[in-house]
């Protein structure tokens, strides 16, 4: 594992666990109901261009670092280095950390999946959130008053895109925060 991960994610991922451990956030032997990772499908231009890490090599080594991004700390550390390294960003790579900063808001939202995906009977598209069993009523209804449109659907929640208006994107993240509220003692 060590190999793959690298020392100081392992270490990382060591403490968590540890942490988590102590907290009764899991007990010895069960992971409970950890959201091993969110599925983020959007219609954003989120990847490293090869103008932008031209070597092969560093470009892996670049997509390794940012796939073990597990909370927002380390995400902001990654793209400091990032435009230390290889300077400003492209918009391509400012997506793919905004779409990495989704995911980890995601998780700690209980959500399994956000895709965008053509609404019947219109032209138009809508977002929908796939929740976990981690995600309770009063997570939803943190949701449903910063904003009433959401559509609840068995397990997901579902809203026309143009509902979140023109930055859609950043909306989503701001009401993935809401879901999130009560998991946490933060705002």
């Amino acid at each position: 594992v060590i190999n793959v991960v690298g020392v100081s994610h392992f270490i990382r991922m060591l403490n968590k666990a540890i942490e988590d451990l102590k907290a009764g956030r899991i007990k010895a032997g069960e992971e409970g109901e950890e959201i091993a990772d969110v599925a983020i499908e959007l219609p954003v231009s989120a990847f490293i261009p090869d103008g932008y890490i031209v070597n092969a090599k560093d470009k892996i080594n670049a997509y390794q670092k940012l796939s073990s991004a597990d909370n927002l700390g380390y995400l902001k550390e990654l793209r400091e280095e990032m435009i230390e390294e290889y300077g400003k960003m492209p918009r391509e790579v400012s997506n793919l950390f905004r779409v990495l900063e989704l995911k980890i808001e995601a998780k700690n939202a209980g959500l399994t999946n956000i895709k965008a995906e053509n609404m019947h009977m219109t032209q138009g598209k809508q977002i929908v959130l796939s929740m976990s069993k981690r995600v309770k009523p009063e997570n939803i209804m943190n949701l449903l008053e910063y904003n009433p449109k959401w559509l609840i659907s068995g397990t997901k929640l579902k809203i026309p895109i143009e509902d979140l208006g023109l930055q859609w994107f950043d909306a989503i993240k701001d009401n993935v925060k809401k879901l999130q509220k009560s998991f946490s003692k933060k705002k």
